[in-house]
């Protein structure tokens, strides 16, 4: 390196600097807008993750209270004989435990699907924001690119 002489950096004319200015500007709330947008995916993953686990409970619980059903080893508050004529056997019986926490399953899958929901709305509204500044952004920078040619034309 010390024989080499050192090369000097080009310099760009400060009316071509401002308007590529834009364009840093641009870059540079793109590192902004990304650590929002991956956590809000990242959230969502997750969520669709612990969504998808409790959907599979149900079903798993559904199944075996089907088959204990079929077999006859069902929960005998569930078998319903209309012979008697008491007011709980023509009406709907207290809930088991299966069926409640059946019920408290969906209850929480309704709960995590609102959530990604909410989120992928905010993530939406995000991306949205950002492609609207982009535009404003790419507005600016083609009305300087305009004015730079039409300077470098009167000045030819």
């Amino acid at each position: 390196r010390a024989g080499r002489p050192r090369r000097r950096r080009a310099t760009m004319p400060r009316a071509a600097h401002q308007s590529f200015g834009v364009v840093s500007t641009a870059l540079n709330d793109t590192t902004g807008f990304a650590a929002p947008l991956v956590s809000h995916l990242r959230r969502i993953r997750d969520l669709d993750a612990k969504s998808t686990a409790v959907v599979d409970g149900v079903k798993r619980k559904v199944e075996e209270r089907l088959e204990a059903t079929r077999s006859g080893e069902g929960d005998p508050s569930c078998k319903r004989t209309r012979a008697s004529g008491d007011a709980s056997s023509s009406g709907a019986s207290a809930p088991s435990a299966n069926e409640r926490e059946v019920r408290d399953a969906c209850t929480d899958a309704l709960a995590l699907a609102d959530e990604k929901v909410a989120l992928a709305q905010a993530a939406y509204d995000l991306i949205d924001a950002h492609v609207t500044r982009l535009d404003r952004d790419l507005r600016t920078f083609d009305q300087a690119l305009l004015e730079r040619e039409a300077a470098e034309a009167a000045a030819a």
